[in-house]
């Protein structure tokens, strides 16, 4: 392994990634400089899958700049006190929280022992023995579905499910990814993109209009369920609607109008795990026409309370 600390600037670290194909391992991967944390961003993000290269420009003996590629795809164990903020990075990896103990178990040393680096790197002897004798007999079918995993999910789990022997132990991973899947969509679901997402969809239900929605509606929602607390304005709003969930918009009549068919309300309200058929139960059905004009409301019945049977 090469272990690195927070300390660490991302020059040494596709250099080193290249130089020796190990497990990169970084303590305190937490960075306060916006600058390099975008850098060491981008190398992990295009370390995750093979044949995507880090190109730095250098100066060569002539004292001429050349273009070199740094290959970066290998394991990296990151120690972090947080999520990464950036969610393609965040989806690249396999997160596990640790809680912190009050006090180490009875037996556990306080420091790394000597004995301790000689376990480890019999251990690491023995895994490197394992990679030699079945290098060639593992297998990874590209095409394998794993159920209740998302495409970027099942992409990581592929080579690890296939690495496993047995079917308990391959379930075993399974079922970890399925529930860390479960996690990522939740926290996708609660962001704000998923408020903005679940604003929309409430508004396209009560359409008046075929396959619009009036995008004044959509920021007086968020506006009436955030308040002061964040900057809601039509500009972030569409900016949102049009590059994050790509969709179209229209002015017409001095409104601005969300266009959204069934198939595009559909796909978004997978996209963030909402319940799709809630949105098409209160439906009011569309008239055809001009853009702004209203029909009646529906006349909604609420269904009879059962009655209760007085206690004896």
């Amino acid at each position: 392994p090469m272990l690195a600390g927070g300390a660490t600037t991302e020059a040494p670290i596709f250099r080193i990634v290249e130089r020796f194909k190990g497990t990169f391992v970084m303590d305190e991967a937490d960075f306060s400089d916006s600058d390099l944390y975008a850098g060491v961003v981008k190398i992990l993000n295009a370390g995750y899958k093979r044949g995507f290269m880090v190109l730095r420009a250098e100066r060569g003996g002539d004292d001429n700049f050349d273009v070199r590629p740094y290959d970066v795809f290998g394991p990296k164990l990151l120690s972090t006190r947080k999520r990464f903020v950036d969610r393609a990075l965040e989806s690249r990896c396999l997160s596990k929280t640790m809680l912190p103990l009050a006090q180490l178990p009875r037996g556990m040393s306080y420091q790394l022992s000597a004995a301790f680096r000689a376990q480890a790197l019999l251990l690491r002897n023995k895994l490197l023995l394992y990679r030699f004798r079945n290098y060639h007999t593992v297998t990874v079918d590209v095409t394998q579905p794993l159920d209740g995993l998302g495409p970027r999910l099942t992409q990581i789990m592929l080579p690890l499910v296939a690495c496993a022997e047995g079917e308990q132990m391959q379930g075993g991973l399974v079922k970890y990814a399925q529930r860390y899947q479960s996690t990522l969509r939740e926290d996708k679901r609660e962001s704000f993109e998923g408020k903005v997402a679940l604003c929309v969809l409430n508004r396209w239900r009560q359409r008046r209009v075929p396959d619009a929605i009036q995008l004044r509606e959509v920021v007086e929602a968020l506006k009436l369920e955030f308040g002061d607390t964040l900057k809601i304005d039509p500009r972030s709003i569409g900016n949102i609607i049009r590059h994050t969930f790509a969709l179209t918009t229209r002015a017409t009549g001095g409104y601005t109008y969300i266009n959204m068919t069934v198939s595009e309300a559909r796909s978004l309200a997978e996209n963030y795990t909402l319940p799709f058929e809630q949105f098409l139960q209160a439906l009011v059905p569309p008239r055809t026409g001009a853009p702004g004009q209203s029909a009646p409301a529906p006349v909604v019945t609420p269904a009879p309370r059962p009655r209760r049977e007085p206690v004896p």
